[in-house]
C-alpha cells in the first residue's frame, strides 16, 4: 500500500496534467452527456449540484488564494507584453526616423 502511495505521490503532477488536458479536449462531450443526465436523472444532477457547492463552501478559501494567484500572474503576464511592445514600437520608431 506504501509503494502505491508513494507511486501516485511520485507522478501526482503528471496526472493532474493529464487530467486537465482530457478535460480541454473533451469539454463539449462533458457538457453534453451531463445535460443528458441532468434531464434523465435530476436526482443525479441535484446530487452533483449540491456536492459542489459543499465542496467550494469547504475550500473556498483556497480557492480564491488560487484565483487570486493567476489572475496577478496574468495581469503581470499582459503588463511586460504592453511594455514589449511599446519598447518594440519605439525601437522600430526611432529605426524608421534614422533611416530617413
Amino acid at each position: 500500500m506504501e509503494e502505491e502511495m508513494d507511486y501516485y505521490a511520485r507522478n501526482k503532477k503528471e496526472r493532474k496534467e493529464y487530467q486537465r488536458l482530457y478535460y480541454i479536449r473533451n469539454k463539449e462531450r462533458i457538457i453534453a452527456k451531463r445535460r443528458l443526465e441532468e434531464l434523465s436523472d435530476p436526482a443525479k444532477h441535484e446530487y452533483r449540484k449540491n456536492y459542489n457547492k459543499q465542496y467550494y463552501l469547504k475550500n473556498k478559501e483556497r480557492i480564491l488564494k488560487k484565483r487570486a494567484e493567476a489572475y496577478a500572474k496574468k495581469k503581470e503576464a499582459k503588463k511586460k507584453m504592453k511594455e514589449k511592445s511599446r519598447e518594440d514600437w519605439n525601437i522600430d520608431k526611432i529605426k524608421s526616423e534614422s533611416i530617413t
